[in-house]
């Protein structure tokens, strides 16, 4: 099968699998998959109306996701399908991505089982089909090692700085993609060569600068078209109120008890360092080694420690796992080459390890993503929600609606106020707003609905006017803005 075919094939069979995806699962009617969507929703949505972030709508991200999801909701409509469409559209770039990483330099059976270890890895379907940050910065990290390996094959400079743009481009998605740096950076070094240590460091560090300068001119070009001042984001990451606040919460910490939940990603991983620290080949996995390495030092002491963090241990577990996969078959084959009593342990050995992750990955791996599965599934659909129904039967007339959760106004179709789109606790824990500060906005905006949480006292004065409740249940309130009473023509007026 030459390229072209090869090539033809992969794109086929990820568009049946994307299709699979959008059509198995209520990518279009689910209220909620990620935790974050919401706030990923509506700056998208305030965006395509030119809202600019930071100066109107608060935003603790760089802007990149932000605008190209806007920019989707341009061309094709501000619903969540779309906003879903994109999400999905990411999620099977990283997937391919591991795959090719993989498969590179071990065969495309390894890249398989990278690629497959990594989809039944725990969140990683919910994070492939929600309209969140983390997975898209990640999957675009991940092609900057795909370019470096390329590099090696001819054309070096263009794939070099092709990885750094990778990288950049990641960046401005989320900054957390910065965890892939240390491994490419190493990637790098292992992939130079030369006759002399001399020349292969001034290689490696011709490389790395080339990389380096890619990755600021794509972060600060992608900076200046967007626009925006980077400020607020600074100020919020670096605030001394949040890390008090964190510091206090122990349940924002990471914990070990999250890692035996993917336990066959760490039994291959396990596998696969093993095998290759016997054969020696360690310029094979040095690169998901330091990337594993580096994200348990950053999240044993970063806080806080989110669910969907998760997807940086699955990363280079599932690379780990599919280059044990390739040393395991190597070790079947140089001992059917070779018919000594020793080869034929070792055949029984790899055997025997192949087996067990087979069994793991379909046992632990194949049950878990289906569970998931059917969890997103099952969700509540924003069609079947009350209040989602009652904010659309006082739609007409409504200029601004105000709730914490913007998702319950954007699938309604109501514009929020854009100063208060995005609440998420910690902007609440840096002190970067107040419950005050919110009444006092929603004072000058006098907006047509509101969505109350809880008690929310400081906003008593603001219902105590022209405001009635529609709506109440166990978490929320509903209260609209009753118009004015016009008073009574006089005799002669018209």
């Amino acid at each position: 099968m030459n390229a072209f075919m090869r090539t033809a094939f992969y794109l086929l069979a990820l568009i049946c699998f994307g299709i699979g995806i959008a059509t198995s699962l209520p990518l279009c009617s689910a209220f909620q998959i990620g935790g974050d969507e919401s706030a990923e929703f509506i700056k998208a949505y305030l965006w395509s109306q030119d809202f600019p972030l930071y100066s109107v709508v608060w935003n603790n991200q760089p802007p990149l996701h932000t605008a190209l999801l806007g920019t989707l909701f341009k061309l094709f409509g501000g619903t969540v399908c779309v906003a879903r469409a994109g999400a999905l559209c990411f999620g099977i770039s990283l997937v391919t991505a591991l795959f090719l990483i993989v498969k590179q330099r071990s065969g495309w059976l390894a890249g398989l089982v990278a690629a497959s270890c990594v989809v039944m890895a725990p969140h990683t379907l919910t994070l492939g089909v929600s309209a969140m940050l983390e997975l898209p910065a990640i999957g675009t990290a991940l092609w900057s090692f795909w370019f470096v390996r390329k590099a090696a094959s001819g054309r070096r400079a263009l794939w070099l700085i092709l990885s750094g743009v990778s990288l950049g481009v990641a960046l401005q998605i989320k900054l957390t993609a910065a965890v892939i740096g240390p491994a490419l950076f190493v990637e790098v070094a292992a992939l130079c060569s030369g006759a002399s240590w001399r020349e292969r460091a001034r290689m490696m560090c011709a490389d790395t600068a080339l990389i380096t300068t890619s990755t600021l001119a794509a972060f600060l070009t992608i900076a200046l078209l967007l626009g925006g001042s980077y400020e607020q984001m600074w100020a919020f990451f670096f605030s001394p109120q949040l890390k008090a606040y964190l510091k206090q919460h122990a349940e924002y910490q990471f914990s070990f008890q999250a890692l035996p939940a993917h336990r066959e990603g760490w039994m291959g991983a396990l596998a696969g360092l093993i095998l290759i620290m016997m054969r020696k080949r360690w310029r094979l996995t040095i690169a998901p080694l330091v990337l594993l390495s580096v994200v348990l030092f950053i999240h044993i002491l970063h806080r806080p420690w989110w669910w969907y963090y998760y997807l940086h241990f699955a990363v280079p577990l599932a690379w780990l796992t599919g280059d044990a996969v390739a040393e395991l078959i190597r070790s079947l084959r140089h001992s059917g080459q070779n018919r000594g009593a020793g080869r034929r342990w070792i055949a029984t050995g790899a055997t025997l390890v192949m087996a067990i992750l087979a069994w793991q990955m379909a046992s632990l791996g194949c049950m878990r993503l289906l569970r998931e599965w059917d969890n997103i599934q099952h969700l509540p659909r924003a069609e079947d929600d009350m209040i989602v129904t009652k904010m659309k039967e006082h739609k007409q007339g409504t200029k601004w609606a105000y709730a914490k959760d913007a998702a319950y106004p954007f699938h309604a179709g109501i514009n929020v106020i854009p100063e208060l789109a995005v609440l998420p606790r910690n902007r609440f824990w840096a002190e970067k707003i107040s419950e005050h500060e919110v009444a006092v906005i929603i004072a000058r905006y006098r907006p047509e609905q509101l969505l109350l949480q809880g008690s929310e006292h400081a906003l008593q004065k603001i219902l105590s006017g022209d405001y009635a409740m529609v709506l109440s249940n166990e978490t929320h309130r509903l209260y609209v803005r009753q118009p004015k009473t016009l008073p009574a023509l006089k005799k002669g007026e018209k």
